[in-house]
């Protein structure tokens, strides 16, 4: 998610210990890592190629319980569109 206020984009991060909730919220679970240390891989690389181009990560620790809450409460679909939303949200409360 791009900040459009310089070269940033938010990323989301998932805790081990809270990644297994993820996949079993996530309508779109078939889409995400099965293991968290694989998606945590990706994630590394992810931010390896932003710097590379120049784009600083801004890592924001989600919780996935209040994530889910939000989705719930806003009528939406826990998918990857929505999971960017509710960071956006989130990163512009801060």
């Amino acid at each position: 998610m791009a900040n459009e206020a310089s070269n940033q984009v938010i990323v989301p991060f998932y805790l081990p210990d809270q990644y297994p909730m993820l996949l079993e919220m996530a309508e779109d679970a078939e889409l995400l890592e099965e293991k968290w240390e694989v998606w945590y891989q990706n994630y590394l690389e992810f931010k390896h190629k932003m710097k590379k181009k120049g784009i600083e990560c801004l890592e924001l620790i989600v919780d996935v319980e209040e994530m889910n809450n939000y989705c719930i409460m806003n009528d939406l679909k826990n998918i990857d569109i929505n999971r960017t939303l509710y960071v956006q949200k989130f990163y512009q409360s801060l």
